[in-house]
């Protein structure tokens, strides 16, 4: 039985300026989310064009006081918005901390300030939304409770203040989207659970509250994601629907109807991928086709947004090629990836520097080589993944700190060894996976958290010992598939497997057994 794959997904923000992630400049990067290799069932992250990123509802607000004690504080922590504002998230993150130190002394010194006390959980929140922008999740979980504890007990001594119980929301929010991103999915829906119900409070008690209203939406979103990656797509796909309920009364009228309709448009996507993973493609298509058409109509009416819209019409010809590809549409699914594709390179040409578009031409061409693959041209999918191979080679030697990219290039570069595997080329494919494996060890030692970077590695180890090469001992191959499955197996332990997942430490014990009868070395 042979390994699975890995998948590749981005981070991103949505465009509503009054939910802007502030906090941290990386957040606004536009998302480009399209597998490399089909969807991830434990991804926490969105999974649509334009998307939203984990910190898109911005950390609460610091009102000044005239109090002369606060004075250095605040000053601090608005030297720290700048700078993350630039994308300097070393300098902000210090800026925050010494906000933090400096906040913690007056706190102490006055336990029953309850202004203070909310300061010290606002800090918390920035120190973590930075956190996460540099890939630390563990760190950033740990300020995040931090905050939630401190605006649990805020909310709690005051219910009737509704400012309190949003931003308790908010730091809920924060640590239930950590703990997905950790795979601790149970922990991660009792937050957003918590969270959403304090918001659908709030925007029934205020349906003309346009922040509240935002909130509640991005909740809904919230929820979905991890439903999904629970496996619970029925409950999933009510919470998708319920965002689209509360984007339609918003999407028509008023001054920020355009951002409405953005935001409605990504909905209308979510419910597509969760009507594609229950079977009903037709139902899919519907919705991919309604959010298509919001977007077509953007990009006529908003011509300053036109490139970031043409990227998201790319994404849109990929997405209903994924549902003529579950169709069994190969053609018609190759017609329109190779669409996304044609997008994305003019924009790319466009600007070259704009990573971003630099990232979505090996998103479109890993699609374009899995299409081929699947039809038997092995010729044509080996040159796709090659193409894609370069692309992500150049971002990741261009920044080696950016994680993304990096595993990126290691998504590649095994795809690169399973063409070759597939085409008889052992040898080409050894040297492939094994320049995958290579960063998968770097970034697991970097955050032996991260879910995503530990199944990745073990796919990696799967894969290596699966393969037949005469310069790979018996003995190496069962080293490797030994070492995939005690990973496996501690995952497993720890309830941080998705439901397919689930069999994987059977799938390996069989691939073990199955080496054990061949001839020794």
């Amino acid at each position: 039985m042979p390994p699975p794959d890995t998948v590749v997904r981005g981070a991103g923000a949505s465009r509503r300026a009054c939910l802007h992630a502030a906090s941290t400049g990386a957040a606004a990067l536009l998302y480009m989310s399209v597998a490399f290799s089909g969807p991830d069932p434990r991804a926490s992250t969105p999974t649509g064009p334009g998307d939203l990123g984990r910190a898109h509802i911005p950390a609460p607000e610091l009102a000044p006081t005239g109090d002369w004690r606060r004075e250095r504080f605040l000053g601090e922590i608005e030297e720290g918005d700048a700078l993350a504002a630039q994308g300097n998230l070393g300098e902000a993150l210090k800026r925050y901390q010494v906000a933090q130190s400096a906040m913690k002394k007056l706190a102490a010194s006055r336990p029953g300030n309850a202004q203070w006390q909310h300061d010290l959980s606002v800090t918390d929140i920035k120190i973590g939304d930075t956190l996460v922008a540099q890939d630390n999740v563990s760190a950033a979980l740990e300020s995040y409770q931090a905050s939630l504890a401190i605006m649990g007990k805020l909310a709690a001594s005051e219910p009737a203040r509704t400012d309190w119980q949003y931003d308790l929301s908010i730091s809920q929010e924060r640590t239930g989207g950590t703990l997905a991103a950790q795979g601790n999915w149970n922990a991660a829906l009792e937050n957003h659970l918590a969270a959403s119900r304090i918001r659908q409070t709030l925007a029934a008690a205020s349906p003309g509250n346009a922040v509240w209203q935002s909130a509640l939406f991005f909740s809904d979103l919230e929820l979905g994601d991890t439903l999904t990656a629970l496996g619970d797509l029925a409950q999933a796909l009510k919470s998708y629907q319920a965002s689209v309920g509360i984007g339609q009364k918003h999407a028509t009228s008023g001054p920020a109807s355009a951002e409405w309709q953005h935001d409605l448009s990504i909905a209308e996507h979510k419910v597509g991928d969760t009507l594609t993973a229950l079977g009903d493609v037709t139902e899919a298509q519907k919705s991919y086709q309604a959010s298509l058409a919001i977007r077509e109509k953007l990009a006529a009416s908003n011509p300053g947004l036109s490139a970031h819209l043409q990227q998201d019409l790319a994404v849109y010809d990929t997405k209903i090629g994924d549902t003529l590809t579950a169709q069994g549409d190969l053609a018609g699914a190759l017609r329109s990836y190779q669409a996304s594709l044609t997008t994305v390179q003019t924009l790319a040409t466009s600007d070259p520097t704009n990573t971003q578009w630099q990232r979505a031409l090996a998103v479109f061409g890993n699609k374009i080589g899995g299409t081929l693959t699947a039809q038997g041209d092995l010729a044509g999918a080996l040159k796709s993944y090659q193409a894609s191979l370069t692309t992500v080679q150049a971002l990741a030697a261009s920044d080696p700190a950016n994680t993304e990219w990096q595993r990126d290039l290691s998504v590649s570069q095994e795809k690169m060894g399973d063409t070759l595997s597939a085409q008889g080329d052992p040898v080409g494919a050894l040297r492939s996976y094994q320049a995958s494996l290579a960063i998968r060890q770097k970034l697991t030692a970097s955050d032996s958290a991260k879910l995503q970077w530990l199944t990745d590695l073990v796919v990696t180890y799967w894969k290596l010992g699966s393969l037949d090469v005469d310069t790979i001992s018996k003995a190496e191959r069962s080293k490797w598939l030994n070492t995939a499955l005690q990973l496996t197996q501690k995952l497993q332990g720890e309830g941080r497997l998705s439901k397919t997942q689930q069999a994987w430490p059977g799938m390996l014990k069989q691939a073990l057994q199955e080496l054990d009868k061949l001839p020794d070395d």
